[in-house]
């Protein structure tokens, strides 16, 4: 075995000098191979590393894979030890959220009591990955996943990548490494110049040195949770995704109105969102100093919950899903064509005007007592409600109620 070069470009260098030298045998590896896996490369220094090869649901490696397979599909490096994980799960109807950044690994749709059996469910991986590409939900709804609708009680499962050392992800880049995703969590990064070499995902969490966000400027998406010396975002305004969850020190928030995904949620920070008219998925969660939100009519999926200052809702009528839980929000006539609405507000006593509501959450709406007019909703919740009497929405398909308190 010819001894490796220790001076390499890239990733892909290092991939074809493993494979040329006889210690990578691709087809060893991973010849019948039909899920995602580790592949072991040798790393610049001899220091041993692992790439994340994800393997498309269905396909077989053959014997003749070799560099430009293996290059295609690298989205992740990591160390010896494998890339900590995480799986969720969701019941019908119900959302599992996947963070710019994760990486989800295998997600199977069927009978919980046989969690990722195939006689009991189907891998539905390629198609959880296709709609995370394409910024839609992952929603536990049997038309969602084609051919699992015969099981009887379902279940969306959903493994994913958690995050990456930073040293592991710094050093490999600084030796010339190149990988489409990264994430990583840790307190000690300062410089973030090493994620700008052609890195279209980083995840970045409670990397509370971090200041300047500039070269994060040409990749798609971007995390950067409880990263609290983060001001000037800026330079981020042509992603595609963004999550500052966190980001206490976020203020200015103009210049990122033309992204499609924005999450701000607890930038307490963030008193003026006027200039979001084109974002199309907003989390505004916590932004407790938030007052005006009238210039979000364009959204489609807006979270306020916990925007204790709101209370005027009248422009959010044409928004497709909405949730204004713990605002001040007291009158909602305006909302009547909503599509799916949360609004666990205390103050709210007359939904008359949410008749065409489809999918409605009034729970923990104290004072609320006549839903009289809701019969049309396909998913009602009022637990939690001063309402005693819901023989008028009896019928409704789905039903969440307190029932010690029926008359």
């Amino acid at each position: 075995m010819r001894k490796i070069a220790h001076q390499v470009k890239s990733l892909n260098d290092i991939v074809q000098a493993r494979i040329a030298s006889g210690a990578i045998d691709v087809a060893g590896l991973l010849h019948g191979t039909t899920s995602s896996t580790w592949l072991p490369i040798l790393h610049a220094g001899s220091e041993a590393q692992k790439v994340w090869i994800n393997l498309p649901v269905g396909v077989i490696v053959g014997p003749d894979a070799g560099l430009d397979w293996v290059a295609a599909n690298i989205v992740a490096v990591t160390g010896g030890e494998e890339l900590e994980t995480t799986v969720r799960q969701a019941r019908e109807n119900m959302t599992i959220t996947v963070s710019p950044g994760q990486i989800i690994l295998r997600a199977w749709f069927g009978d919980p009591a046989h969690k990722w059996s195939a006689a009991h469910g189907r891998d539905v991986t390629q198609q959880a990955q296709d709609r995370v590409n394409k910024g839609q939900p992952l929603v536990a709804q049997r038309a969602l996943w084609h051919k699992a609708g015969s099981f009887g009680n379902r279940r969306l499962l959903v493994k994913m990548n958690s995050v990456m050392p930073h040293t592991t992800i710094a050093t490999a880049v600084e030796s010339g490494a190149r990988f489409q995703t990264i994430a990583l969590a840790d307190s000690a990064v300062t410089n973030l110049g090493w994620c700008k070499h052609g890195v279209e995902v980083v995840n970045i969490r409670d990397c509370e040195n971090v200041s300047d966000v500039t070269p994060l400027a040409e990749a798609r998406s971007v995390t950067l949770q409880r990263c609290f010396n983060v001001v000037d975002v800026s330079p981020l305004f042509r992603l595609q995704a963004l999550d500052l969850t966190g980001c206490t020190s976020v203020e200015d928030v103009a210049a990122l109105g033309e992204i499609p995904q924005l999450c701000l949620a607890d930038c307490v920070g963030v008193t003026d969102v006027s200039k979001l008219i084109r974002v199309r998925t907003l989390d505004l969660s916590r932004c407790v100093n938030l007052r005006d939100v009238s210039a979000l009519s364009s959204c489609q999926s807006l979270i306020l919950a916990g925007c204790r200052l709101v209370s005027n809702v009248a422009a959010l009528g044409g928004v497709h899903t909405l949730d204004i839980s713990m605002t001040s929000v007291t009158d909602v006539s305006s909302l009547g064509s909503v599509y799916s609405l949360t609004a666990r507000c205390t103050e709210i006593v007359d939904v008359s005007a949410l008749a065409t509501v489809k999918y409605l959450d009034l729970s923990h709406c104290q004072r609320l007592m006549d839903v009289s007019s809701l019969g049309s909703v396909l998913s009602l919740d009022i637990r939690g409600t001063a309402v005693t009497d819901w023989s008028a929405v009896a019928g409704i398909p789905t039903l969440t109620v307190d029932t010690a308190n029926r008359k």
